[in-house]
């Protein structure tokens, strides 16, 4: 779900003379790499996320894939946590409209994550926010806390994205440390987009209006965020 009227110009949109978003969409070639890579990453991910976070997606009963592309990690939540009943993916209209005919158990949405979000009593964002600058990923989380309404409600939104700095307890650790940092220089390069650090998180989540947040990480560079209103 990409917006090309970022203010400044990445190294990417320099080179090439556009931007990289608009390079996918053209050309149909490097649209389906660029798709059948994210669902490859996406398979890995959520493998890590199903076995080692479940208890992330307990009590909830509908949920919404912001940004979910094709639908390949919200597919792997309803096979895992079968208790969701409803999962919709929602991404821009011309990406849902490429998604698999009979994906069991989902529905597509097409929309603007910017302007308007399904309801439901959690959200998931992966690799989105990552893309964006503060302003607009705080944006983003404000239209969150619209669709799962306050405290009362008990809804949350759940972040699949990197923390940088969070952990080097071990040889494994700081590797993987290294490897956020490398990554961020290339989110940098290529949109304008940033991996952060917690408390530029936690930035984002109280200027959005959230009250807390919980991080959890895995076997690997992303970290799961649970963000409460």
């Amino acid at each position: 779900m990409k917006d090309e009227s970022a203010a400044s110009v990445s190294l990417y949109e320099t080179v090439h003379r556009q931007g990289m978003w608009a390079c996918v969409e053209d050309d149909a070639a490097n649209r389906a790499s660029f798709y059948e890579s994210m669902d490859a990453d996406t398979r890995l991910v959520m493998q890590a996320v199903v076995r080692r976070c479940p208890h992330v997606f307990d009590g909830i009963k509908s949920l919404v894939d912001v940004g979910g592309g094709r639908g390949t990690a919200a597919a792997a939540v309803v096979a895992a946590f079968p208790h969701i009943q409803r999962c919709t993916v929602m991404d821009l209209p011309h990406v849902v409209a490429e998604a698999p005919a009979g994906t069991a158990g989902l529905s597509f949405h097409g929309g603007d994550m910017f302007e308007h979000i399904p309801s439901a009593d959690a959200l998931m964002l992966k690799w989105i926010l990552h893309d964006w600058d503060e302003d607009k990923c705080i944006k983003i989380m404000e239209r969150c806390k619209e669709a799962i309404g306050g405290k009362e409600a008990g809804g949350k939104v759940i972040i699949i994205d990197t923390v940088l700095g969070s952990r080097a307890d071990d040889e494994d650790d700081d590797k993987t440390c290294r490897e956020t940092y490398v990554l961020d220089l290339h989110i940098l390069s290529f949109v304008n987009g940033a991996e952060r650090e917690e408390h530029e998180w936690r930035r984002i989540f109280l200027a959005a209006g959230f009250r807390d947040y919980k991080i959890t990480h895995t076997r690997g560079i992303p970290s799961i965020i649970e963000v409460f209103p």
